[in-house]
């Protein structure tokens, strides 16, 4: 069943990208924006404001393009966010920031709901429950490699950029710039530039994974699309 195959794939490439958000965004603010918990918050509020206003026109945009094309665009824009994403330093302001955390979400909003309602649509109703585990596994599978993935390249790019000085203290990207500010302000800015060097590499990486695995999951849209068209054209044919 490509639809199937193409909303799980492409549901778990999706949550891979917004969970490498998850996972640096809070930290990149804090550590090195500087903001505190609260502001944290309300920094990062309009990333779910985005999503709950573009997911529900999500079908009517399908409806009118086709979901092929939705999807194709939510998982561009996608890739785009975490480019833009991976160019924030600690001199980005933070509305150029929320251009990248808002292309991404609008990416995200466009393409899952597409995605999920591909895969419970292609199985009968007696297999609903099949579907709903499909589309749970499926975001579950690739939160956790986004995690992994993004963690890995971050942590080890991270701590070999960081001041000898400062690595013999780095338990943690937290520690590590605590460290460094102790060190003395050059210091600590050498430690900034390493975490937002390496967090570059991280998102770069990420989108890489995305634009991959957004490739067979068109190729399989398509392939569904072409049969529903004939299917179509055989009902009507006598």
């Amino acid at each position: 069943m490509p639809a199937v195959r193409a909303g799980t794939l492409g549901v778990a490439v999706a949550f891979l990208g917004m969970f490498s958000l998850f996972y640096l965004n809070a930290q990149y603010l804090q550590y090195v924006k500087g903001f505190g918990a609260l502001a944290t918050g309300l920094a990062i509020l309009p990333q779910a404001l985005c999503v709950k206003l573009v997911s529900p026109r999500a079908a009517a945009l399908g409806e009118r393009w086709g979901t092929r094309r939705v999807v194709a665009l939510g998982m561009g824009l996608i890739v785009l966010g975490l480019v833009l994403l991976s160019l924030s330093t600690a001199d980005t302001p933070y509305w150029r920031y929320l251009i990248g955390l808002l292309t991404m979400t609008t990416g995200m909003g466009l393409a899952t709901p597409p995605l999920s309602g591909g895969i419970m649509n292609a199985l009968p109703r007696s297999r609903g429950g099949l579907g709903s585990g499909l589309n749970s596994t499926a975001r579950e599978i690739g939160s956790a490699i986004g995690v992994a993935v993004t963690g890995t390249v971050l942590t080890a790019r991270f701590t070999a950029d960081l001041p000898a000085a400062v690595a013999e203290r780095a338990h943690s990207a937290s520690d590590a710039l605590a460290a460094a500010g102790r060190l003395g302000a050059a210091e600590h800015a050498s430690a900034v530039t390493a975490f937002t060097d390496a967090m570059a590499v991280g998102y770069r990486t990420v989108a890489v994974v995305v634009a991959v695995g957004a490739v067979p999951v068109l190729i399989w849209r398509g392939r569904r699309n072409q049969r529903a068209s004939h299917t179509s054209w055989d009902d009507k044919t006598p």
